[in-house]
């Protein structure tokens, strides 16, 4: 079955339907882009692969033909690919009007091109004039002249250029009978046609040169096998040698070692006597020696016997000691002599492993209320607990007391004391009110303090300088006299301060 590619215009498509439904009645595989190109399918490609597998390509000559870019494109690929080209004339071509048609085209030069070309090959008459019986039966004869040769063309053709498109790999060119029967026919298309395309000819030479680099691969790859064959021979020989060589040695060496062995036996015999003679004298020492150590170690576990029993004894006296103490710490707990008790209990626990008595005694003593520290520095004394306060972060406290003590015991001058809550001493000083101070407080940040005064004022100051910061009044007893200030705090955010007098 021949493969044949009609290129037609659209406005001749009543015409080519009719064309194809012949041909086909004559056993020819038409391919007809109406029809052959499958959806989606890229569209130039697959009819570039239509002319390309096509055996001829009938073109159907008519005005929009010729003016159809579609058209001369695939007359142009027909032509690159030597194609037989079959032009049957449908309708007349006014020479004229055809350039008219190609005017201001881009493609009119490549269309004048393959005008050219048609006007070389004798066409086929199938105008409605025409006996169109007499030209089927002619055109169905050209198609199937020299149709061997004609498909050989093709079937290189189709496989030149998947080749050509893949780079040129050696895995795509012709070998065996197919490269045999594509020589033959190069040779023989010099007086045929189509004649063979620049593509077909690089492809079969190209495929004869692989074979023949694969030729001259495959001797050298003979030639090595047969010298590495040589080769592998030629170290069996000498393996064979080397194996003789060996034999001989071996035997040799047999009957020495054979004389060896008997040699070596005796002295064994000899060895072993003498072994066994060592061994009884071996075994009197280590007896002797068990006996000693035996010995030695009654006399060692007497020694320790003794030195468990002194250390006993010393352990005793110490627990004696230390409950002595402990019950010396409880008398002085019981007489509310917490410093004494305190000393005695630790005294108690100087020993390894206390007794428990020493221990709880030690506890109890510990845990105890009564008096940590005694810090005095105001002349007049601190007059009552809530003249101390402790800064924010803990690391020192202020005192307020009497400076200065009139005739009738009252305060003439107050001072206040920073002290270091570590190291217990003061740190700064300054005056402070005309009267026994009542209260004293830190703002949350550390940076003010604020006292309160029998004189009846509140008093802001730098914790830092001892510097005052501001003055406050305005307690009052009816009608005209100053009141004390009791207490003054600040607030949370620093920003009010709220005091109580009255």
């Amino acid at each position: 079955m021949a493969h044949v590619f009609i290129s037609y215009s659209r406005k001749d498509a009543e015409f080519t339907e009719a064309l194809l439904t012949a041909l086909e009645q004559h056993s020819f595989d038409v391919w007809l882009d109406r029809e052959d190109i499958p959806k989606g399918a890229k569209w130039w490609q697959e009819i570039c692969t239509g002319i390309e597998s096509a055996e001829a390509f009938v073109f159907v000559i008519s005005p929009d033909s010729l003016s159809s870019e579609v058209c001369n494109d695939e007359i142009k690929h027909a032509t690159r690919h030597n194609k037989r080209i079959v032009p049957i004339l449908r309708r007349d071509i006014n020479d004229q009007e055809l350039e008219a048609r190609w005017l201001d085209k881009t493609w009119a030069e490549a269309a004048r091109t393959n005008w050219y070309a048609l006007r070389q090959i004798n066409w086929l008459l199938f105008r409605e004039q025409d006996e169109i019986e007499v030209a089927l039966d002619s055109l169905v004869q050209t198609l199937q002249t020299d149709l061997d040769h004609v498909r050989i063309h093709t079937r290189l053709t189709v496989r030149a250029v998947e080749w050509d498109a893949h780079g040129r790999q050696t895995e795509y060119i012709l070998r065996g009978t197919d490269l045999s029967a594509a020589e033959r026919w190069l040779v023989g298309s010099e007086t045929k046609e189509p004649k063979p395309t620049t593509l077909q000819t690089q492809y079969v030479l190209a495929s004869a040169a692989e074979r023949q680099r694969e030729e001259t691969e495959r001797q050298a790859q003979q030639a090595r096998e047969l010298e590495l064959q040589k080769e592998a021979t030629h170290r069996q020989q000498q393996a064979a040698n080397r194996l003789r060589y060996l034999v001989g040695a071996l035997t040799i060496f047999l009957v020495v070692a054979t004389a060896l062995s008997v040699f070596a036996f005796d002295q064994f015999r000899t060895a072993e006597r003498e072994a066994d003679r060592r061994a009884t004298e071996e075994r009197r020492a280590l007896d002797n020696a068990v006996t000693a150590t035996i010995s030695q170690g009654v006399a060692e576990k007497r020694s320790t016997d003794a030195i468990s029993a002194a250390q006993t004894a010393v352990r005793s006296a110490d627990e004696e000691q230390s409950q002595a103490l402990a019950a010396a710490a409880q008398v002085a707990m019981s007489r509310n002599d917490l410093d004494l008790a305190i000393a005695l209990a630790v005294e108690a626990n100087q020993i390894s492993t206390p007794p428990p008595q020493a221990q709880r005694m030690l506890a109890e003593a510990a845990y105890s209320p009564g008096t940590r520290a005694v810090y005095q520095a105001h002349p007049g004394g601190l007059l009552e607990s809530a003249v101390v306060s402790y800064s924010p972060d803990g690391n020192s406290f202020i005192t307020g007391g009497c400076m200065d003590e009139g005739e009738e015991g009252d305060c003439l001058k107050a001072e206040i004391l920073v002290w270091d809550a570590t190291t217990v001493e003061v740190t700064r000083s300054w005056s402070a009110h005309t009267g026994d101070i009542k209260s004293l407080a830190y703002d949350t940040t550390g940076q003010w303090v604020i006292s309160t005064s029998e004189d009846g004022t509140a008093i802001v100051w730098n914790a830092a300088t001892g510097d005052r910061v501001h003055t406050f009044t305005g307690h009052s007893n009816f009608p005209v006299t100053v009141a004390p200030i009791e207490d003054a705090q600040f607030s949370p955010d620093g920003r009010y301060i709220i005091t109580v007098g009255g």
